[in-house]
């Protein structure tokens, strides 16, 4: 039989205290542990509760943002679509202006036309014909303005469109960024559909800061904003242009007008006087004496229209440095010294005629019957066709 190791008492004693010192050291190991492990869980729950209110501060933030921007789009779309539609009458008005100019030059055109078939002496260059001829320019100028205008009314609405466009996406990009942050706002611990993201957070290749996400609404709100101020001014200049273009037109209108009447009634007057001269020359010679006193009388009759005539124009002579314009009066003055000349120098040649001898009476009858029948269709030709022409235009637009 083997013999069993036997124990002091001394070691007995030894082995309770060392398992004493054990399971001591392995109680405060676990209770620091346990301390540790409290305190490790209320902090985490602080860290997460502080982490979570600090996202959900940060997408209330970046909603407001979103919809300070949002409303921003909205009311600048809004006054961009009002500027194109404003912008579209304007090229409407242009358009219609710039049509309403076909009849008037054709009425020029036509009255050139018909001036062109006056005969002999009558078939001069007088002032209505370069009043017709200016008109025909000037309303020619006013439809290559016109035209300017519109290409250029037509290139800023195509660039507004382009603003709206650039409005819209951005718009409906803010807005469904809105839908999903305010959905991810509403999200709480105890929402359904909850779940785990797995991997870390993907990263955009194309992401842009804060700071670039304003600056790009910014630009395009600016950017808007400038081509609506654009628009403005070109509406402006677009109204200033029609009421050029109309007041143009009527102006020389009115100056055409008024050469003819005043050369209608000139042609009239010298027609009377050819009448005149006509019965006077058929007259017998005895006659001859006093039709020489009537001429006498007449030619002394344009002295005081004449002088008036020239003393006007001296004195238009003293008007001060850019007054001096050759303008419709300066022309008008001019002509009129040039047509009472002629009408003295036509009386005198008359005068001349009558104290001549009597074998040039009947040629003088003929000659003044041919010239009577040409200013007879020269009064028809500005009269019935010209005038009535111009009076049937002036109806016209009226109604319209």
């Amino acid at each position: 039989m083997s013999s069993v190791k036997k124990y002091v008492p001394e070691e007995w004693h030894a082995s309770n205290r060392l398992q004493y010192s054990r399971a001591e050291e392995c109680r405060l190991a676990s209770q620091q542990m346990r301390d540790e492990t409290a305190r490790l869980l209320m902090d985490t729950d602080t860290r997460t509760v502080r982490t979570q209110e600090d996202s959900t501060n940060k997408l209330i933030r970046r909603i407001d943002d979103a919809n300070f921007w949002k409303q921003e789009l909205e009311l600048k779309l809004e006054e961009t679509e009002q500027e194109i539609g404003e912008l579209n009458s304007s090229i409407q008005q242009l358009e219609n202006e710039l049509s309403s100019t076909e009849l008037p030059l054709e009425v020029s055109r036509h009255c050139l036309e018909y001036r062109s078939n006056r005969e002999t002496i009558d078939l001069v260059h007088d002032d209505p014909e370069k009043q017709l001829m200016k008109e025909v320019e000037v309303i020619r100028g006013v439809q290559n303005l016109l035209e300017k205008t519109l290409n250029n009314a037509k290139e800023q609405s195509r660039i507004l469109k382009s603003c709206r466009f650039k409005l819209r996406k951005d718009l409906e990009d803010k807005s469904c960024s809105l839908k999903i942050d305010e959905h991810c706002h509403g999200l709480s611990n105890q929402s359904s559909q909850l779940g785990f993201h797995t991997g870390p957070a993907p990263i955009v290749s194309q992401a842009i800061t804060p700071e670039q996400w304003k600056e790009f609404t910014h630009g395009n709100i600016q950017s808007a904003e400038r081509q609506r101020a654009a628009s403005q001014t070109l509406r402006g200049v677009i109204d200033g242009v029609i009421s050029q273009c109309r007041g143009d037109i009527r102006e020389q209108r009115e100056a055409t007008d008024l050469s003819l009447e005043i050369r209608i009634r000139e042609t009239s007057e010298a027609k009377s006087n050819l009448e005149s001269q006509h019965e006077q020359t058929r007259g017998e010679i005895a006659e001859v004496e006093r039709t020489i006193q009537e001429l006498t009388n007449g030619i002394e009759s344009k002295a005081p229209p004449l002088m008036v005539a020239h003393t006007r124009l001296d004195n238009r002579q003293i008007r001060p440095r850019v007054e001096q314009v050759r303008d419709p009066p300066q022309t008008r003055l001019e002509s009129e010294v040039a047509d009472l000349n002629a009408v003295i120098d036509k009386l005198r040649s008359q005068l001349q005629l009558a104290e001549s001898s009597l074998k040039n009476l009947l040629r003088t009858k003929i000659d003044l019957e041919e010239d009577i029948r040409v200013k007879n269709k020269s009064l028809y030709t500005d009269k019935e066709q010209c005038v009535t022409l111009r009076t049937k235009l002036r109806a016209t637009e009226s109604d319209s």
